[in-house]
């Protein structure tokens, strides 16, 4: 991302709530540490989109990821622009993520879009771990506990998963559970997404970067999307 000058790190939106495999069993510590409020960040931000879309594509279809207000960070400003054919912010149901969707039907020439919001970032960080891993309920986390595409919870993976020990997952842990500083956006949670409106591809990973499709085809090379044409910059408040 382009940025300031500024000798700081620069902002970076995060999944909020992707589990790794070897984190399972520490779902109930997530919940129960306590967490203390510290440093604060503000922006803007900014998506510049200018799809690399087929000029004889009859229907260009684009979501976009769209963080909320939550307990730890403040969006306010947002600004959408440009030509599609018609907008609007959605939320898909399994997980709640919310997505700006934009489409284009039979537009000739660029198909760009713009959108900003303003956001206040705090620190989030967690101390006093419980020194022992603490019981949970399967039914309340089975969302985050149910196979995916990539992950069938099956074999060498769950093995695994089954031996390892709080200390050796310390440092994941701290990381996913306990260092969310106020250079992070959270934009979104869960595995295997259908979209809203859904996609006509397969179910998304995860939903960090921008997703677009052409006449039902997926223009993303990759889960980042850097082909299809955007860029995401920031300036500090």
């Amino acid at each position: 991302m382009d940025g300031s000058k500024r000798a700081r790190a620069p902002f970076s939106v995060r999944p909020a709530g992707i589990l790794v495999l070897l984190l399972i069993a520490l779902a109930s510590v997530a919940a129960s540490v306590r967490p203390s409020v510290a440093k604060e960040r503000r922006a803007e931000v900014t998506y510049s989109v200018n799809l690399n879309a087929p000029a004889e594509a009859k229907h260009v279809r684009l979501w976009l990821p769209y963080p909320m207000s939550d307990e730890n960070q403040e969006i306010t400003d947002v600004v959408v622009t440009g030509n599609p054919t018609s907008s609007g912010v959605y939320k898909e149901g399994a997980f709640g993520n919310s997505a700006l969707y934009a489409e284009w039907k039979d537009t000739k020439g660029p198909r760009t879009l713009t959108y900003s919001f303003k956001v206040l970032r705090r620190e989030r960080v967690t101390r006093d771990y419980p020194p022992s891993e603490l019981p949970f309920s399967k039914s309340e986390f089975r969302k985050e506990l149910a196979a995916t595409r990539l992950a069938d919870f099956k074999g060498p993976e769950k093995e695994l998963a089954e031996k390892i020990t709080l200390e050796q997952a310390k440092p994941l842990r701290e990381y996913y559970f306990g260092a969310v500083d106020e250079s992070r956006i959270a934009i979104g949670t869960g595995r295997d997404l259908v979209l809203n409106p859904p996609q006509s591809g397969e179910p998304l990973n995860y939903f960090m970067y921008p997703y677009a499709e052409a006449d039902g085809k997926p223009l993303n090379e990759d889960l980042y999307g850097f082909n299809i044409g955007y860029a995401i910059r920031y300036r500090e408040l």
